[in-house]
């Protein structure tokens, strides 16, 4: 089907754009936001939205299409459109059925099948040049399907830029240094946390930022996880993502 057009007047509240009918109008004065929205064909999409003039660095809704576009992997939403309309630019994405992953009861088995899902994202979108520079539980959702998703790329860096640091408790301290440039290192180190306290049932590094980053600095992951079938079989591949 033709899409009708979008209105391009700066508007603060907006009803859909293109063939995309948001749940709710979307007031576009905060700058930025995410929502759900329906397609012409009745299909349930995530919409990433952020004010842009066109200039200057990629928006963070720009930012996602453009990593997401340049990776194949059954384990990161499916890019479908980027649109300008409003003053702001709106990445559509696949809307993902399922929930975030929530550090719980000790699971080896759902550490294992979110170590190899969310490592081949990684895989590919390194190879790519993309580091995604904030892998945290939140932002990884398991599934309806059976997948494990690595989700919101909008802080996705070039490696070798320069770059935030992530999230305490998962970011490695060496990325919390001054003059720090995003490395698929940093992605690694923080997959195989997430992967241990999916194991193991319980957070591996919480409290002062401080006590945190000593503790992560006298931590050896891989004796923590020696006994997970994550460590024997996924090493290799993860070292190879480095």
């Amino acid at each position: 089907m033709e899409c009708p057009p979008s209105s391009v007047s700066q508007i603060d509240v907006v009803p859909h754009v293109g063939c995309f009918t948001f749940d709710a109008p979307v007031d576009t004065a905060p700058g930025t936001g995410t929502l759900f929205a329906r397609a012409g064909s009745g299909r349930r999409v995530f919409v990433r939205w952020a004010r842009c003039d066109g200039e200057g660095s990629p928006c963070g809704a720009e930012r996602e299409y453009q990593v997401l576009t340049s990776i194949a992997s059954d384990a990161a939403p499916e890019a479908l459109e980027l649109l300008r309309a409003h003053g702001c630019c709106w990445c559509v994405t696949e809307a993902v059925d399922g929930a975030s992953v929530v550090i719980g009861d000790a699971d080896p088995q759902a550490a294992e099948e979110l170590a190899r899902h969310v490592l081949h994202a990684l895989h590919v979108a390194h190879q790519a040049g993309w580091v995604h520079g904030d892998l945290k539980p939140g932002n990884v959702i398991a599934a309806r399907d059976g997948r494990y998703v690595l989700v919101d790329w909008e802080l996705a860096t070039r490696s070798g830029r320069p770059a935030a640091p992530g999230t305490l408790g998962y970011a490695p301290p060496a990325a919390w240094d001054n003059g720090y440039r995003a490395a698929a290192g940093t992605d690694v180190y923080a997959l195989a946390v997430i992967v241990l306290e999916v194991a193991l049932g319980r957070p591996l590094f919480q409290g002062p930022r401080d006590e945190v980053l000593a503790r992560q600095e006298s931590a050896d992951l891989v004796q923590l996880g020696a006994g997970l079938a994550w460590a024997r079989r996924h090493r290799r591949r993860a070292i190879r993502c480095l």
